[in-house]
């Protein structure tokens, strides 16, 4: 792209020569100073492999989700207050035998209380069940079976999706217990959030300085100037992974809820009035230079003492 570029601007005219080539190739090199590429390794090159598949699945699973939701809305609205998480095992389960609050309200209350202690490995009792058959019975849902069809289908396919993600995941964790990486010391940074970064940065060696892994992470705020004006307030550039910029913000947001240093610092950025996300921008910056010293030194990260 940089040599496509740099020969649009010598040249109006669509020339497109090897000789060409190898001159703009040249100059490029003689006046940019690239730096060799460093290869990363099989480990790095696997972990960047298996973060970005698992990111994929995640990424077919909440349309489906969101569908699944509708569906819900219509067949059993009452249910999402019935189980605290309407994705756990026990609900899905259960809606891939009763998908309606109609087939529900039908089943017997033995085979019911039987069906829901069996989901819930003996959790759920027969109070539990006749709860349950109240508010089905009671139910404002309208029941279509096409509809009723579909959300057993889809809750198949949440839970293929989810299966497939459990898989990557131990890959995952079977790699990075090979790594042994500090990464993982760095407080928001486990296992997931860990190997996303290392799988994006490659070898660390690759980056002279904090500044350019931002760069790299595209979470530096862009620059604009003109004249006597220079922006003060400018947004964040978003170039280069995103994979890496994604992770990067679940680590701040995880790292502010359980280091108390990490917080207080968000804390004192929103309170000079900056918004939430500018807030969580400085915490990225600053969880970059945390996660440049630890992979650069090889040491674990030891929290400051106030």
């Amino acid at each position: 792209m940089s040599v496509s570029k740099l020969r649009s601007a010598s040249s109006l005219r669509r020339t497109k020569t090897d000789l060409n080539d190898s001159r703009y190739i040249a100059r490029l090199t003689m006046t940019e100073g690239f730096s060799p590429y460093r290869n990363p390794s099989y480990h790095i090159s696997v972990l960047k492999s298996l973060t970005r598949a698992r990111f994929r699945l995640f990424s077919e699973a909440q349309p489906l989700k969101n569908r699944f939701r509708r569906l819900l809305h219509v067949l059993f609205p009452e249910l999402h207050g019935f189980f605290s998480n309407i994705y756990g095992n026990t609900s899905l389960n259960l809606i891939s035998v009763l998908p309606s609050a109609k087939d529900i309200a039908e089943c017997n209350i033995l085979k019911l209380t039987k069906l829901l202690s069996d989901l819930s490995h003996g959790r759920f009792k027969r109070s539990k069940a006749e709860t349950l058959k109240q508010l089905a019975q009671s139910s404002i849902a309208s029941y279509n079976f096409g509809d009723a069809f579909e959300l057993k289908q889809t809750v198949q396919r949440i839970r293929f999706i989810s299966s497939q993600m459990s898989e990557i995941e131990k890959e995952i964790d079977s790699v990075m217990l090979s790594l042994n990486s500090p990464i993982t010391s760095i407080p928001g940074i486990g296992n997931l959030l860990g190997a996303t970064i290392l799988g994006e940065i490659g070898d660390i060696k690759s980056f002279v300085s904090p500044d350019k892994l931002l760069a790299f992470a595209g979470c530096e705020p862009s620059t604009y100037q003109s004249g006597k004006y220079t922006a003060t307030q400018t947004p964040m550039v978003k170039h280069g992974s995103r994979y890496l910029r994604r992770a990067l913000f679940c680590a701040a947001d995880m790292a502010y809820v359980n280091c108390l240093s990490f917080r207080s610092y968000i804390d004192r950025k929103r309170a000079q009035g900056k918004h939430y996300y500018v807030a969580m921008s400085h915490g990225m910056k600053k969880l970059v230079r945390i996660i440049f010293a630890v992979l650069s030194r090889n040491q674990p990260y030891v929290e400051p003492v106030a």
